[in-house]
């Protein structure tokens, strides 16, 4: 019975290791250079106080009582610097509470399309999936001809939203869409404006489609021009934005908050170093990881989804290179700092993080710790089922923590659900599927 335990639980490492983590021929011979220790974030982490007069004016921002007697469009003006507010106080809630509330006081199809965009961003964040989707998916028979480059950011939004919840059909049929509206952009007047804009969402939606399909060298691609369009696009977002008015407005018209497309960038940054993961890219991988950390942490500070998610995306990097406690270390950095935002229990980000954090610990041999994690996020799935589309618990490291605390039935069941998902997600042919379909063979 040892013997066969050891047979299982060798195979399940050298699957977290080939697959997810690297190999040691991944690590040598790469391009970018990167710092050999922490020490670097963990100034710029500890070093990320809270500047009290900005937040404190926010929190008066907050509490600020709305006339109800003002015009509609004088309501959208508060309630949309209520939510960049709450964005800033790291209050997720509080922000998709408040951009709903400037919606329903937008009449025109500028600023509503504006804010709709920020909204879905902020539910895909907060866990609401659905919603998301359903906001963009009705805004989107409004887009007049002279809005077209609206119609591809909405688009490219409904794309990854689809297939982020394993949606590929629905993702597909909105991309062949983002490529019709993209040609047609390529042709408009405004091309030269906007077209670093343009070209983001439509290399970004071709690589989260991608990626989730396990195609990942399409999705390395697709991921650095969008993020090169991107890094290109927001100093130009920047001069164009008036931050007296909301965008879609007066003389944002045309310009969207450069808050909402500086956290794009950041988030593509994530994007690019998990797919050069997947590639087993690893110095490049933690090079993209630093980068967006720092980016995230100069905006925002600590208690933010933003930071929170660049911190577990080096953390991942950390496990790659087996230095687990690193990982443990920012992830429970991550973990707090999306609690003193005011996340609900049912987010997507926490549901992530708690996951990422049990890896960690089951790589430091803290089994029963992990375990303790696993067990609260199925009662968080079972409340929040919407989490459960985004965040699969039936991995292998969880099956690998059953085996060695002795509980093969359990790790048996996991490990066919674990399988069963992979398959139905990337097809039975993929690279994703096969190393799980070797250790099956084993029970």
């Amino acid at each position: 019975m040892q013997i066969y335990l050891k047979k299982i639980a060798t195979v399940t490492l050298v699957f977290l290791s080939s697959s997810v983590f690297g190999s040691d021929e991944s690590k040598m011979g790469l391009s970018q250079s990167v710092p050999r220790t922490m020490q670097d974030i963990v100034i710029l982490i500890n070093q990320t106080q809270v500047d009290l007069r900005t937040r404190d004016a926010d929190v008066l921002l907050l509490n600020e009582s709305i006339n109800s007697s003002l015009s509609k469009s004088e309501l959208l003006s508060k309630y949309y610097f209520k939510a960049l507010a709450a964005e800033r106080l790291g209050k997720i809630d509080l922000r998709v509470n408040y951009l709903k509330k400037a919606l329903i006081q937008a009449d025109s199809f500028g600023p509503r399309s504006y804010i709709v965009s920020e909204l879905a961003e902020a539910q895909l964040a907060n866990g609401e999936f659905k919603s998301a989707v359903d906001q963009s998916v009705m805004v989107l028979p409004e887009v007049p001809m002279n809005y077209l480059g609206r119609s591809i950011t909405l688009e490219s939004a409904i794309v990854k939203a689809y297939a982020e919840a394993g949606d590929f059909i629905n993702a597909q049929n909105h991309m062949r869409s983002v490529e019709a509206t993209f040609v047609r952009l390529r042709g408009m007047q405004n091309w030269s404006s906007f077209a670093d804009a343009w070209t983001r969402n439509f290399y970004q939606a071709k690589a989260e489609l991608a990626f989730q399909q396990g195609k990942f060298e399409e999705a390395e691609v697709a991921f650095l021009r969008a993020l090169e369009a991107l890094e290109r696009f927001v100093p130009s977002s920047e001069a164009m934005y008036n931050p007296m008015y909301p965008p879609g407005i007066g003389p944002n018209e045309r310009a969207s908050s450069p808050d909402y497309q500086k956290a794009r960038l950041e988030e593509l940054y994530r994007k690019q170093a998990e797919v050069l993961l997947k590639l087993r890219k690893i110095n490049e991988a933690e090079y993209y990881s630093r980068e967006g950390l720092k980016k995230a942490l100069q905006r925002t500070g600590k208690a933010s989804v933003t930071s929170s998610a660049s911190m577990r995306q080096l953390a991942i990097v950390m496990l790659a290179r087996e230095r687990n406690k690193d990982a443990i270390f920012l992830l429970n950095e991550a973990i707090t700092g999306l609690n003193q935002s005011g996340i609900s229990i049912g987010s997507v980000d926490l549901a992530r993080t708690q996951k990422t954090l049990a890896s960690a610990l089951i790589a430091d041999n803290q089994f029963s710790q992990a375990l303790k994690i696993y067990s609260d996020l199925d009662t968080t799935i079972k409340t929040y089922p919407d989490v459960g589309r985004f965040v699969d618990i039936n991995s292998l490291d969880r099956v690998l923590a059953l085996i060695r605390i002795g509980d093969l039935s359990q790790a048996e069941s996991r490990a066919r659900d674990f399988l069963g998902t992979t398959e139905k997600r990337t097809g039975q042919k993929s690279k994703e599927t096969a190393m799980p379909s070797s250790c099956w063979l084993l029970f």
